[in-house]
C-alpha cells in the first residue's frame, strides 16, 4: 500500500483535499510534526502490536506511551510490538506511514486510544512517511474503522473537551451514511421514545399520589392504555426508519413487550391486579435496564457527560427492585411508591432530552451541516 492506495481510500469518502504531503521525511512524531506546523502530541501516530496471531493497531496521541499494564487488561497479552516486516505484511504500509486507512485485512484491528480526544483536529499519516491528513477525532474514527475508543496509555486522563469535533464531507462521504446519519437516527429515536414514556409516566405517576385508593382494576385498564400506545408507537417507528440494527432492534423487542402487557392489562385485569406490584416492579425494572443501554450508546456517540443519563437509569432499576421486593408496605403506601417512581422515571428521561438536547444545539452551532443534520430540536 502507498499514498497512491491512501488517497484513493481518502478520495472516495470525500477527504482527499486534507491530505498533505511533503518534500521531507515524516517517519517520526517531531518530524511530522515539524512538517505539518503543529505539536508533537497531535501527531495520530499508529502502533503495531501481535494480538492473537493477528494485528492491532493503536492510534493515540504523538506524546503517548503504551502502558503495558492497561494493555494485558485490555487485550489479555502483553505488548509485543510487531516487526517492521511484520507490519508491512499485515498492513500494507511501511513503518513511519502506518496508518489506519483502507486495510483490506480481517487480521487487522484498528483501536483508538483516548489521549487524541483532548485535540480538535490530529494528524495520522496518509500512507507512506512524507505525509499526513489533517481530521477531527469523529471523523478519524470514521474513517479507520475502529473498534472503538480505549485507554492504553501511561498516567491519568487528560481534561477533554465537551464533545469530539465532527464534521460531515461533501454528498455521498462516509459519514453521510455511517457517522451523521446514525447520530442523527439514534438522537431522533430516542427524544420521540423518551418524550412519550416520560410524559405518560408523570401524568400516571400523578394519578397515583393523588388517588392512591383508586382500584386495582381501574388502574390496570388505565396503565394497560399506555403501555398498548407506547408500544405500538415504538413499533411503528422501527419499520418507518431506515436503519434497523443494534440498539434499534433490542428497542422493538421493548416495544412488542410493552404491547403484549398492556392487552394483557386490558384484558384480563382481574388476573394481572393480583400480581400487580411485581410486573410493575420488573417494568420499571426492564426500562430502567433500556436507559442504560442508551446511556452506554451515548458514551459511543462520544457525549462525555453520559455517566448522568447512567445513574438515572440504574437508580431506577433498583427502585424497581424495591417495588418487586416490597411485601412489608400497606395497598395506598406500595401505589404511592409506584406513584413516586413512576413520576421520577419520566423527570429523569425528560432530563436526558433536555441535556442531550443542549450538547447538539451547541455541536451544530460550532459544526454547521448541510447534509443530514442530526435532528434534535
Amino acid at each position: 500500500m502507498s499514498i497512491e492506495t491512501g488517497r484513493a481510500y481518502l478520495r472516495a469518502r470525500g477527504y482527499e483535499d486534507r491530505i498533505q504531503e511533503f518534500s521531507v521525511s515524516s517517519a517520526t512524531v517531531e518530524l511530522a510534526a515539524q512538517a505539518v506546523g503543529c505539536e508533537p502530541a497531535r501527531i495520530a501516530k499508529t502502533l503495531s502490536f501481535a494480538v492473537d496471531g493477528g494485528c492491532v493497531l493503536i492510534v493515540c496521541a504523538g506524546d503517548a506511551k503504551i502502558d503495558n499494564t492497561k494493555f494485558k487488561a485490555q487485550f489479555h497479552t502483553k505488548a509485543t510490538m510487531l516487526t517492521p516486516e511484520q507490519v508491512l505484511d499485515f498492513t500494507g504500509h511501511a513503518v513511519g506511514g502506518v496508518c489506519p486507512f483502507g486495510i483490506d485485512n480481517p487480521a487487522v484491528t484498528a483501536y483508538l486510544d483516548v489521549s487524541l480526544r483532548r485535540f480538535d483536529t490530529v494528524y495520522p499519516a496518509a500512507g507512506n512517511a512524507a505525509s499526513a491528513v489533517r481530521l477531527s477525532c469523529g471523523e478519524l474514527d470514521i474513517l479507520s474503522n475502529s473498534s472503538g475508543w480505549i485507554d492504553v496509555k501511561t498516567g491519568a486522563d487528560w481534561t477533554l473537551p465537551p464533545f469530539c469535533p465532527m464534521t460531515f464531507p461533501p454528498a455521498g462521504g462516509i459519514l453521510e451514511h455511517k457517522g451523521g446519519f446514525l447520530m442523527r437516527e439514534f438522537f431522533h429515536n430516542m427524544k420521540l421514545s423518551f418524550l412519550l414514556a416520560a410524559v405518560l409516566y408523570i401524568i400516571l405517576g400523578l394519578i397515583l399520589l393523588i388517588w392512591p385508593g383508586v382500584s386495582a382494576t381501574v388502574f390496570c385498564y388505565a396503565f394497560g392504555g399506555i403501555l398498548l400506545i407506547y408500544g405500538v408507537v415504538t413499533i411503528v417507528s422501527f419499520f418507518l426508519r431506515d436503519s434497523r440494527q443494534g440498539s434499534f432492534v433490542f428497542e422493538l423487542f421493548l416495544g412488542i413487550v410493552a404491547a403484549a402487557l398492556g392487552l394483557l392489562f386490558l384484558l384480563r385485569p382481574v388476573i394481572v391486579a393480583s400480581v400487580l406490584p411485581v410486573i410493575l416492579g420488573l417494568f420499571i425494572v426492564v426500562d430502567g435496564l433500556v436507559n442504560l443501554k442508551r446511556a452506554l450508546e451515548l458514551r459511543r456517540m462520544l457525549y462525555l457527560r453520559w455517566t448522568v443519563p447512567l445513574v438515572l437509569s440504574a437508580v431506577s432499576a433498583v427502585l424497581g427492585l424495591v417495588i418487586v421486593f416490597q411485601p412489608f408496605l400497606a395497598a395506598e403506601a406500595l401505589v404511592m411508591l409506584i406513584g413516586a417512581v413512576l413520576i421520577y422515571e419520566g423527570l429523569s428521561d425528560l432530563w436526558t432530552i433536555f441535556r442531550v438536547s443542549q450538547w447538539t444545539k451547541e455541536y451544530r452551532k460550532h459544526h454547521p451541516v448541510d447534509v443530514d443534520q442530526i435532528d434534535f430540536e
